[in-house]
């Protein structure tokens, strides 16, 4: 699970149940993190925003964002703050493309193409 994995680096955890109807919220509470819980699901962009806010009252100085499907790898967590921290980057945009999860090749070629449309 994402969240143990995250817990297992001692820092503070948000967690941004997005009206999902599975036990997120239940686990999070658990895990005693932040929890923001939206009623209905109202979509990535505002999951992230709320996210940020509640980081920026907390005065975190690094912000990592990960989705807890299995997209992105909890262990790559020390790798970024590294390079953040050593001063070899100001902002890190990890690639999920080159870190294959076993999703269908139609879940991971299209953000490819449609990020890539956008540059």
């Amino acid at each position: 699970m994402c969240l143990k994995k995250v817990k297992e680096y001692n820092i503070d955890a948000i967690v941004i149940d997005d009206g999902s109807t599975d036990n997120t919220a239940a686990i999070a509470e658990q895990e005693n993190v932040y929890l923001i819980r939206h009623s209905s699901n109202e979509g990535k962009g505002k999951a992230l925003r709320n996210g940020f806010r509640l980081a920026l009252k907390k005065w975190y100085d690094l912000i990592i964002t990960l989705d807890a499907d299995g997209q992105h790898d909890p262990n790559e967590i020390p790798s970024f703050i590294n390079k953040i921290r050593n001063g070899n980057a100001g902002i890190i945009v990890g690639n999920r493309l080159y870190s294959p999860t076993g999703m269908p090749p139609i879940t991971t070629f299209t953000p490819f193409f449609l990020n890539s449309s956008a540059i």
